[in-house]
């Protein structure tokens, strides 16, 4: 059931990528904001008068639809869980523009393009930037993907529901204790996905090199921090974040990510965007041993 469920979830987000467009969770802006203004509590305590109800909503219709229809209704549902749990919207296409934009020069679709994928403004150099789309690929599979699909097996769609509505609350949240809270919990979250997908890239990238990034303890820059000590919350996001970039460009045997640039015949910078093809094939690679994993799991009977 599991294996199935998350099998149609992702060919659904692959092969219709305009239903993945439309994923959202705006349902939920109207329960946060109704709360927001009116809980007046600790931080773990609001994110869980936010979560918990969805969750066991989920967890009491999954018991309710066990074996209705032969299992279809429950079958249903799950598929319906975990699409809504993967992260909204489709990067494919925005991933193939930015290539192709890049590669033939053209400057305002390629960056257009990139602040699609990074969410926001883009460094001014074309090589940091085509770095920095090939490291938001390697990091945001987890999210994504991967952490939403582990919870998913784990827990069922109440493990899915838990792990999307608290990376929401810590966006909706901004600041303060409720979002402090949501970060920690989420980086808590995202800690056993984040190494089950670097042990992914290993495997399906260059394996001595990922495995010697994986034993090492420097750290890799992933953006700018602010000065003063680190809370637990951004201290153990940045632990995630450095493991997933070290192992993935380590993977890639891209370790000074050097990046070929020319001028071409219409005096636009053409550069060579294949970093970025290849984070994209390491985390396709990825996704599918651990969907092999899964399948093997699940015709062993370690789970359901």
């Amino acid at each position: 059931m599991l294996l199935l469920a998350t099998l149609i979830a992702l060919f659904a987000e692959r092969l219709a990528p305009s239903l993945a467009e439309s994923r959202s969770l705006a349902w939920f802006d109207g329960y946060f904001n109704a709360l927001r203004g009116r809980l007046n509590v600790p931080g773990w305590l609001a994110l869980l008068v936010m979560v918990a109800p969805w969750a066991l909503l989920a967890a009491a219709l999954q018991s309710l639809f066990h074996g209705v229809l032969w299992g279809l209704l429950e079958l249903a549902f799950s598929v319906a869980v975990l699409f809504l749990a993967l992260r909204p919207g489709s990067i494919d296409p925005a991933i193939d523009g930015y290539v192709e934009a890049r590669e033939k020069g053209e400057d305002g679709a390629a960056r257009h393009h990139a602040e699609h994928l990074l969410g926001g403004s883009v460094p001014q150099s074309v090589e940091e930037e085509v770095r920095a789309v090939a490291d938001t690929l390697l990091l945001e599979a987890n999210e994504r993907w991967v952490a939403p699909i582990l919870w998913f097996v784990l827990l069922g769609p109440m493990g899915a529901i838990i792990y999307r509505l608290t990376v929401e609350v810590g966006h909706r949240a901004e600041a303060g204790a409720a979002c402090e809270a949501a970060r920690l919990l989420r980086a808590a979250l995202d800690w056993l996905p984040a190494r089950l997908l670097a042990a992914m890239y290993i495997l399906s990238g260059s394996f001595e090199e990922g495995l010697n990034a994986w034993r090492q303890d420097g750290q890799v820059s992933v953006g700018a921090t602010h000065g003063g000590p680190m809370s637990r919350a951004t201290e153990l996001e940045q632990e995630n974040r450095d493991l997933l970039l070290r192992v993935g460009r380590a993977s890639l045997r891209t370790e000074d990510y050097g990046i070929t640039t020319e001028i071409g015949e219409s005096g636009e910078i053409e550069a060579d965007a294949s970093i970025v093809r290849a984070a994209r094939g390491l985390v396709l690679r990825s996704i599918i041993v651990i969907v092999a994993i899964i399948a093997l799991l699940t015709l062993g009977d370690w789970i359901a």
